[in-house]
């Protein structure tokens, strides 16, 4: 039975309507991380500044801490709305605290991980770009395999390899069909003056773990099947 692909990406539609508006708590870590590091260095540089002296080491530090800060947060946001989703579609609606308790403690496979696929993406990107796409595409599913099936990294991007493998087709179509509906997101969210493309990042942040989460659960409930 192919993916239900239209099904899967109303799920997040579906999760909102039924008042689970917790589940976009999460991704507002990696703006609170923003917002404190923007006032963090503003200050620095205001403080630098009266006084005749900016130090570059200083706002390098700066800037490098917040980058990791950023990524760091987004993982954790990822992970936590992945397993909230995975507990609504199970019948448990977990309040956000229990969702990001949840992700901090798959926080080392969540950034080991992501750190692999973000190094074999730019590496493949490097190499005609195709290989990078595959790469990104192949491994979806490691954040579900991570939070949802308990696996270590390495166990986890397998474990995404082997399903995008017997189901290429329908996850080629499904990540089209995501990117897609996530760019109209972007463009049309992102066009609001001052707030749009936080909020964009917000929305999109959240559907995408949603529907990945639906696909992959729908993925594995076919498998189980067979």
């Amino acid at each position: 039975m192919p993916l239900n692909v239209a099904e899967i990406l109303k799920k997040p539609v579906e999760i909102v309507q039924e008042g689970y508006y917790d589940i976009f708590v999460p991704a507002l870590l990696p703006f609170v991380v923003s917002i404190v590091f923007a006032i963090a260095v503003g200050g620095s540089v205001m403080g630098m500044a009266s006084v005749g002296l900016i130090n570059v080491g200083a706002l390098i530090g700066l800037v490098g801490a917040y980058v990791l800060a950023v990524i760091i947060t987004s993982i954790l946001a990822t992970g936590a709305i992945v397993y909230m989703a995975y507990q609504e579609f199970n019948g448990v609606r977990m309040g956000y605290q229990e969702g990001i308790n949840a992700a901090m403690r798959k926080l080392t496979p969540l950034l080991i991980a992501s750190i692999v696929i973000g190094i074999g993406v730019a590496f493949g990107m490097m190499l005609l770009i195709i290989p990078g796409l595959l790469w990104a595409l192949f491994t979806i599913f490691t954040t579900p395999e991570i939070m949802i099936s308990n696996k270590d990294w390495l166990d986890a991007i397998k474990g995404s390899i082997e399903v995008v493998k017997q189901n290429f087709r329908d996850v080629l179509v499904f990540t089209i069909a995501l990117l897609i509906i996530s760019a109209i997101i972007s463009i049309v969210v992102g066009s609001i003056p001052y707030i749009g493309n936080p909020l964009a990042m917000l929305i999109t942040t959240t559907y995408a773990g949603v529907a990945v989460t639906a696909a992959y659960l729908e993925l594995e409930q076919k498998e189980a099947v067979h």
